[in-house]
C-alpha cells in the first residue's frame, strides 16, 4: 500500500510524536444522517491494538485499521488549519 504525506504532515507528525492511527469513522447531522469517512488521530490506537496493521513513512508510524486497507489501494495524507485549529485530511488514492 502507497501512503503518501505532505510535507507539511510529515512537519506536524514529527513535532506530535510520529505517529498517526487513521480509521474508519463518520460525519453525522441533523441533515445528512451518518457518512462513513476516513478520519485521523495523531497518536497511537487507544484500544484493540491488533485490529491496526503498521506501516512505517520515513520515520513516522502509521497504524491503519484493517477493515480500511481491503477496501483501498493507497492513501494521501495532509493536514489544513492553522494553529491549534488544524484538521487531518485522509484521502484514498485509488479505491478497489
Amino acid at each position: 500500500m502507497e501512503i503518501l504525506l505532505s510535507q507539511e504532515a510529515l512537519h506536524e507528525l514529527r513535532q506530535r510524536g510520529k505517529v498517526l492511527t487513521i480509521f474508519q469513522g463518520e460525519y453525522s447531522g441533523c441533515c445528512v444522517g451518518k457518512v462513513p469517512a476516513l478520519m485521523a488521530d495523531a497518536r497511537r490506537p487507544l484500544e484493540q491494538l491488533e485490529q491496526y496493521e503498521l506501516f512505517q513513512v520515513e520515520d513516522v508510524k502509521i497504524y491503519l485499521d484493517k477493515k480500511i486497507i481491503g477496501a483501498i489501494n493507497g492513501l494521501k495524507i495532509d493536514i489544513q488549519g492553522l494553529w491549534k485549529l488544524k484538521n487531518w485530511t485522509v484521502t484514498p488514492t485509488t479505491t478497489r
